[in-house]
């Protein structure tokens, strides 16, 4: 697998966006913690993949909270393919590099 393009794919994607404080604060208020949110696919990493939730702020959907994936699909790269749709949960927020953070299994 060649994940060595993500973070240029990221950075172009996200590039049209006024990533400000304030707008980070208010995304915050209006995503809660355990909503289910769609989105799609912008790229891949080695460890998760970069969904796009229309809130102007990347959301990660790291590897082990993919549903249902195997060692077996991550290693043949048989998982999320750039520009499909999913579907997942808010699990939380990152200020420093204004991140939102997914699972698509199910929040106790």
């Amino acid at each position: 697998m060649n994940y060595n393009d993500w973070d240029k794919k990221l950075k172009k994607y996200l590039s049209n966006f006024e990533l400000n404080e304030t707008k980070w604060e208010q995304v915050k208020k209006e995503l809660k913690i355990g909503e289910m949110v769609s989105g799609m696919v912008i790229c891949r990493a080695p460890f998760g993949a970069w969904i796009d939730i229309k809130m102007e702020f990347p959301a990660l959907l790291e590897i082990i909270f993919i549903k249902d994936l195997t060692p077996s699909n991550y290693e043949s790269g048989y998982w999320m393919k750039e520009g499909e749709v999913i579907e997942a949960y808010v699990t939380g927020f990152r200020n420093d590099s204004r991140q939102i953070y997914l699972s698509q299994k199910k929040m106790n």
